[in-house]
């Protein structure tokens, strides 16, 4: 995580009026007073002449630095290989995936940590270990520090919105999650503070379809990893990928309001009706993923009853607090590996003979089930056919 922390936050704004374009961002320096409202709760920020070209504006507070270049070319489509890739975005949004296709101009915004660019990036280039880089963090602005990580997603946002606000962008890809969305939507995630919607993107994995015509595929939460420490998975199962994808952030939610991730073979649910019951399990299988990974598999209703311990669970207000970003007691220093498992020795006792123990959510997934359905308006997993080859008018 923490080498994550060193590298810039990106957020892209695509435009296809070339004309209109030029005369917005003509000169960048004149966004320097936009920028400064804008983050004005983020510290004082202050023109860096010395990087600052015709075509490049930095700015910089004591630890944060904000870049923004103008492309007057299309920016190479590489860049853009996991959102064009992934299907949920260009099934469910096929206008925002051609805007980024045929896109005309772009503007690239880069948001890291220190005062100078480059700097911390070049520091954790050299090979430094967690030990060296903590004791130079106030030099390299915060890296080791969750809490300052999540302050540069916000500035990004900011720095986002006011983009926005000058031109209206044909679409934007928000880097860290690797989303995309059209200009609007994206105001609408970004202007709202802290926004798990905006922090978790859906990426399909193992898609394939059963004997029974079902279509079976598990769920990626990119960026996840930057909430927890690890990032979570949801296992190939039938059920509609948007209900994994909302419990996916209930579970980031509820782990960030109790302050560790639950453990293995602890499950984790909603108290709403036949809402779902997921099993936890920590596995390190995936080379890319060197921290290891959470895995949530949906139980089966047919499964063996096991035994369920009452626990302590957060309360409503708790968690609502932790789904703006108002709590998080999660350990802040990123150098340590976050807390896995009930933090008693009786409890942990229990966890190891193969009890279940149960944590609900309460009706706070609901909400963000339909703050999810209203941004994407899809209808699950029958988009995914034509990727998986697949005849939808075959299928019973």
């Amino acid at each position: 995580m923490i080498k994550e922390a060193t590298q810039s936050i990106q957020v892209v704004l695509v435009f296809d009026n070339a004309r209109a374009f030029g005369k917005q961002f003509k000169h960048l320096e004149n966004m320097v007073s936009k920028l400064q409202d804008a983050l004005h709760d983020h510290g004082d920020w202050n023109l860096l002449k010395g990087y600052s070209t015709p075509n490049v504006l930095g700015i910089a507070s004591h630890d944060t630095h904000v870049t923004i270049q103008r492309f007057d070319n299309p920016m190479p489509l590489p860049g853009f290989a996991s959102v064009l890739g992934n299907p949920l975005i260009t099934n469910s949004r096929p206008q925002v995936a051609k805007a980024i296709m045929q896109h005309k101009r772009a503007i690239l915004i880069e948001v890291g940590p220190g005062s100078v660019p480059g700097f911390t990036q070049a520091f954790a280039a050299a090979g430094l270990g967690d030990d060296m880089m903590a004791q130079m963090d106030a030099l390299l602005g915060g890296v080791t520090n969750r809490g300052s990580f999540e302050q540069r997603l916000l500035i990004a946002q900011a720095v986002g919105c006011a983009m926005v606000d000058q031109m209206m962008p044909s679409a934007v890809h928000w880097g860290q999650s690797d989303q995309a969305f059209d200009g609007s939507t994206f105001k609408r995630l970004a202007s709202d503070g802290f926004n798990i919607l905006l922090y978790v993107g859906p990426y399909p994995h193992d898609a394939k379809q059963l004997e029974d015509g079902a279509v079976q595929l598990g769920i990626r939460g990119l960026g996840s990893q930057a909430l927890l420490g690890k990032m979570v998975i949801c296992a190939p199962d039938t059920i509609d990928w948007a209900v994994n994808h909302q419990m996916m952030l209930g579970f980031i939610t509820y782990c960030r309001s109790m302050g560790r991730l639950l453990g293995d073979n602890e499950t984790f649910g909603s108290d709403i009706p036949d809402a779902p019951v997921y099993e936890v399990q920590h596995n390190n299988d995936i080379p890319q993923l060197p921290d290891g990974y959470i895995l949530l598999t949906r139980r089966s209703e047919d499964a063996p009853s096991r035994v369920t311990l009452k626990t302590t669970t957060s309360s409503e207000q708790q968690l609502h607090a932790a789904a703006r970003g108002d709590r998080n007691t999660m350990a802040q220093d990123l150098t340590k590996q976050p807390d896995v498992g009930a933090r008693s020795l009786r409890a942990k006792a229990q966890v190891a003979r193969g009890a279940a123990r149960v944590y609900k959510l309460g009706r706070l997934a609901a909400g963000l089930a339909i703050a999810y359905f209203v941004l994407t308006q899809v209808q699950v997993p029958e988009f995914l056919l034509s990727e998986l080859g697949i005849d939808s008018s075959a299928r019973p």
